[in-house]
């Protein structure tokens, strides 16, 4: 956990920190850096590469995190998430917006991503039997189905088969009622491509809360 402790100012348009503090143990021994070492040689530098910036409402998390984005890292592209309605992200300069619950994300691409997506978005609360069947199952039907409509109607012949035990039946049943859920009003079975040289915002906010973590995985 990195925590920024003092002040910072901007430099020729870089970010410059103060008093920048790394906490050891409890957090009260902290590793003092010159006031001419950059947030992005710090953040570079780093043998872990995740940064999570954490702060109080208000404080400035998404004010720093844009400014890291565009100033300190701005030679690199940006793939960015947004989940608030109007949250300030989406203004990213040189970026384009996807919406993505009118463009959604292609989760039939790949079955394991989707498996995945799916488990820990809603199975992880029932844990059981019929959830230790789930991604076999769903491993099942995702192999008969390239969009959500067939998928409903494989789990709805599961359902509704003679053959299928009692078990398995729970199982596509629970995964039925998931699918309902996670069901974008306009889906794709195109997806789309990211270049890696265009700065991308994907905008969740207009998902439903289960749609933002399965896509967001996805």
């Amino acid at each position: 956990l990195v925590k920024i402790v003092g002040r910072s100012r901007i430099k020729d348009g870089i970010p410059i920190v103060e008093w920048y503090g790394l906490p050891l143990g409890f957090g009260k021994r902290l590793l003092i850096l010159p006031p001419t070492k950059s947030v992005k040689s710090v953040f570079r530098g780093k043998a872990n590469k995740n940064v999570y910036i954490c702060g109080t409402s208000g404080s400035g998390k998404t004010y720093a995190s844009n400014s890291l984005l565009t100033r300190a890292f701005k030679d690199l592209p940006i793939l960015a998430l947004s989940f608030k309605p109007g949250d300030s992200t989406l203004k990213l300069s040189s970026s384009i917006t996807i919406d993505v619950s009118k463009t959604p994300i292609n989760a039939f691409e790949d079955k394991d991503i989707f498996i995945r997506a799916y488990m820990i978005t809603l199975a992880v609360e029932k844990p059981g039997t019929i959830v230790s069947r789930i991604p076999m199952v769903l491993d099942e039907a995702l192999t008969y189905s390239k969009n959500w409509d067939e998928l409903i109607e494989y789990l709805l012949h599961l359902i509704e088969s003679p053959n299928v035990d009692e078990v398995k039946r729970s199982a596509a049943s629970h995964i039925l009622d998931g699918v309902r859920v996670l069901k974008p009003k306009v889906h794709s079975t195109t997806g789309w491509l990211w270049d890696f040289k265009t700065n991308v915002v994907l905008d969740f906010s207009g998902l439903n809360d289960y749609q933002k973590t399965f896509f967001a995985e996805v």
